[in-house]
């Protein structure tokens, strides 16, 4: 039996050898699976790089793109303290000159009374210069007619 024994033994043997290639040809069969899928994580990884990359730049660019636009809206805010302050002197200016324009027009009033004045004075002193005029005409008339009146006696 000891042949038996060596035979089982040997076949015992065989068997765990067969095991043990199975097993390593099971490791083997793992080790590409993994490293299959590591070559597809690491493809994945720089696939995410470079979508991260990517986006930094987009980001980057927006940022500039606002910051650009801050920049044109503290321009837009500057100007339009200085248009206001423009438009507050151009409106107190403008109050001035209308009440300038109120007062040249209350003066234009008080010369067209004057005026009226005058010219109603005028034609008094005219009317009064006539009358006067007329009562000298009658007077050398009469100075006239008596002067010649005694000079033909």
């Amino acid at each position: 039996m000891r042949a038996d024994d060596k035979i089982n033994g040997l076949n015992s043997q065989i068997t765990q050898q067969q095991e043990e290639i199975q097993r390593l040809e099971n490791l083997d069969q793992s080790q590409k699976q993994l490293l299959n899928e590591n070559n597809i994580l690491k493809e994945q990884l720089t696939t995410f790089q470079e979508k991260t990359k990517q986006l930094q730049d987009d980001i980057q660019e927006k940022q500039n793109e606002i910051n650009h636009h801050q920049v044109i809206i503290k321009e837009l805010e500057d100007t339009m303290k200085q248009m206001s302050s423009k438009y507050e002197k151009i409106e107190k200016e403008l109050e001035e000159k209308q009440n300038e324009i109120i007062q040249l027009n209350n003066i234009i009033e008080q010369l067209k009374e004057n005026n009226e004045l005058i010219n109603d004075k005028y034609q008094q002193l005219t009317k009064s210069f006539e009358e006067k005029q007329n009562e000298i005409d009658q007077l050398k008339n009469q100075y006239s007619n008596n002067y010649r009146g005694k000079s033909t006696d």
